[in-house]
């Protein structure tokens, strides 16, 4: 506002003690007035416009965050649908904030979309990824340009120095794995003499790409050493047997000559690098635990060309020549089996090759009780054995089948890959222990009598322990091998209700506590097969109507239970003793006996009954052929059983033939 410079003079007006008039401070009090007032209105309008401009940038917001785009609130307000965001004081205020709500949502719609933009891959840059998520610009005023810079150039510039570091960063990546290809190419016997060569030849002068006079080095000495780092900790952690480690060892060894000012390099090993220092350590702890993993694997591989060895010894050999397709076989000769035991003598086992030698003598082994060997079994799953010699001794020693060794050393696999260095797995698992207890729990029960264990009670605990014992084991090694893992909990729990099932039903009084077991294997093939036929012997029933009768039949008999001695009665009293007109009632010595002739009289009279009560079943010729025999005689007997329920025996008896009369007559009545 402009200065405001007074245009009155002093006049005097007025005469006597009226006072004198100032014109010219009078007129100055109004002309200021007049200007504070037009300052006043003047800063009231820019208020008011920024108040407006306030709420505009509000309005957008609140439009934004209800999901809209930038393109949608731009075209809503050129519609005029929000005119509180159109006027000469808001507009460019408006657009401005309008490009910054576009820049976020590029920026998030770029954010998004990140997995796209590979730093790695030379041929993209930032710029051209972002070019497809950028808005066109020429539909855009200088207002929302000027907005949208602003917010994205902050983003964009960030972003440009994290691109920067990372292709820095991956630069030196692909330098150092270029630089460990090189040293790869060295053989490992040339190691010692050569990497001081090569090492001199990375380090070659190259032209300076910053514009400076002095040269660059091809490798600098601080990425020379992360290369040969990067070598050794390569080495060290593909590493499959202790061999390989001599190349890591090699390395660190070489002697690498001389720097450029002449400097005695000496080895990679030699300097006291906190990286090198871990890579030393890393470099002993993997040969130490690689010596251990091959002497395992070795005494592995010994095992497992034992047990093969000894199986071998029973394996006929296929005889050449063959006619007709026969396959013909012959037991291996004395040389076959001198190859073996020699094979097996290379080991140094002594008891692998007194097991051969008593093997080849059939009457040197007299031990028959089952329970020497069935003691030895047990000894092995409660972890008394370490390793495949000691069990060899130990079957020599007890005098022991000698072909029991191989299936023997089975055992005792299946029993070092189920268990841990805790114990074995049937006295740590829960679900074994506590299956293992209750089985053994209800075999004692088997075995009591009034509190006292009876004879052989304890034998067959025993027996029931080291059968479940080498079944659960075996199972194990079944699973892993089948599967590669362990079993679950679940499967576990369900193996031992099936063995317990069996273990229970087959140790019971009369078996001496010994009962003949097959194995769980061959068990769960019979239990496999009885479900099978089951299944289909389930299916041809419910398609027969079997399964629909059987239950109605059980329904009908249920609902009628207490009608039917009622019925029953009614119709056997009806039974005349003098029917015959003799009146000799129970006197037998005539001929039958009244008993007799009420079982005759019930033999004739039940068949109705029984037919009225079961009229309405859905029984037919086709229902009975379907049916098992067996399954037709239990039928029979169910009806009977419940028949007879309640009823007065003295009468006469309900018979399996009766009832069979009493079906057919249900069939006949239903054709009538």
């Amino acid at each position: 506002m402009a200065t405001y410079k007074s245009q009155a003079t002093t006049k005097y007006y007025g005469l006597g003690g009226t006072g004198k008039v100032y014109t010219n401070t009078q007129s100055d009090g109004l002309a200021k007035s007049l200007m504070n007032a037009g300052y006043k209105i003047k800063e009231g309008d820019k208020i008011r416009i920024d108040r407006k401009k306030d709420k505009a940038i509000a309005k957008i917001d609140e439009l934004y965050a209800s999901g809209k785009s930038f393109e949608e609130i731009q075209s809503e307000i050129l519609a005029n649908k929000h005119p509180d965001l159109t006027g000469k004081y808001i507009e460019q205020t408006t657009n401005y904030h309008a490009g910054k709500v576009k820049a976020a949502e590029v920026i998030k719609e770029i954010e998004a979309n990140k997995n796209e933009y590979d730093y790695t891959d030379t041929s993209q840059s930032l710029e051209t990824f972002y070019e497809k998520f950028l808005p066109k610009f020429e539909s855009m005023d200088k207002a929302t340009i000027l907005g949208f810079s602003k917010a994205f150039n902050v983003y964009k510039s960030q972003e440009a120095i994290k691109d920067a570091e990372n292709r820095s960063a991956w630069a030196s990546e692909v330098k150092i794995s270029e630089g460990v290809s090189i040293i790869e190419t060295l053989p490992t016997g040339m190691i010692s003499a050569e990497l001081g060569n090569t090492i001199k030849d990375m380090q070659t002068s190259v032209p300076s790409t910053d514009g400076s006079s002095k040269p660059n080095q091809l490798y600098t000495n601080k990425e020379t050493l992360s290369v040969l780092l990067r070598s050794v900790n390569k080495i060290i952690a593909e590493a499959e047997t202790e061999a390989d480690l001599e190349r890591a060892e090699a390395i660190l060894n070489a002697d690498l000559g001389f720097g450029q000012d002449g400097t005695k390099l000496k080895s990679l090993g030699s300097r006291n690098h906190k990286e090198i220092l871990k890579a030393k350590e890393d470099l002993l702890k993997k040969k130490r635990a690689l010596i251990i993993n091959d002497r395992q694997e070795k005494a592995e591989i010994e095992k497992k060309e034992v047990r093969a060895l000894n199986a071998s010894i029973f394996e006929e050999v296929e005889v050449e020549g063959t006619a007709d397709g026969e396959v013909v076989t012959r037991p291996k000769n004395h040389k076959e089996l001198m190859e073996i035991r020699d094979k097996l003598e290379a080991y140094g086992v002594p008891a692998y090759v007194t097991n051969f030698d008593r093997l080849m003598n059939d009457n040197e082994y007299v031990e028959q009780d089952p329970d020497v060997y069935n003691n030895l079994v047990s000894s092995i799953y409660d972890g008394e054995f370490t390793s495949q010699e000691e069990i060899a001794d130990a079957i020599n020693n007890l005098n022991i089948d000698p072909r029991l060794l191989a299936p023997t050393l089975a055992l005792f696999e299946s029993w070092e890959k189920s268990s841990t260095k805790n114990g074995s797995i049937h006295t740590q698992n829960v679900t074994y222990k506590e299956g293992l207890k209750y089985i053994e729990n209800a075999v004692r029960g088997n075995y009591t009598s009034g509190g006292i264990l009876k004879e052989n009670g304890n034998k067959a605990i025993r027996n029931a322990h080291n059968y479940m014992k080498k079944e659960l084991y075996q199972f194990e090694a079944d699973y892993f091998e089948k599967n590669g893992k362990q079993p679950s909990t679940i499967e576990r729990e369900e193996f031992m209700k099936k063995m317990g099932d069996i273990v229970i039903a087959k140790f019971v009084e009369g078996t001496g506590g010994d009962p003949t077991m097959k194995t769980m294997t061959e068990y769960e093939a019979e239990i496999k097969e009885k479900e099978e036929k089951k299944k289909i012997k389930d299916e041809k029933y419910e398609k027969a109507g079997v399964t629909e009768t059987t239950e109605a039949i059980t329904q009908i008999l249920e609902d009628a239970r207490l009608q039917i001695p009622v019925k029953v009665t009614e119709a056997l009293e009806k039974f005349d003793s003098n029917i015959f007109g003799f009146g000799f009632g129970n006197d037998e010595t005539w001929g039958k006996s009244e008993a007799e002739d009420r079982q005759t009289f019930a033999n004739e009279k039940i068949p109705a009954v029984v037919a009225e009560i079961l009229k309405d079943v859905p029984i037919t010729m086709d229902v009975i052929e379907a049916m098992e025999t067996e399954d037709f005689n239990k039928l029979k007997e169910q009806i009977a059983k419940a028949i007879q329920a309640g009823s007065n025996t003295s009468l006469g008896k309900i018979t399996t033939q009766q009832i069979d009369k009493a079906l057919q007559l249900v069939i006949q009545n239903k054709g009538s």
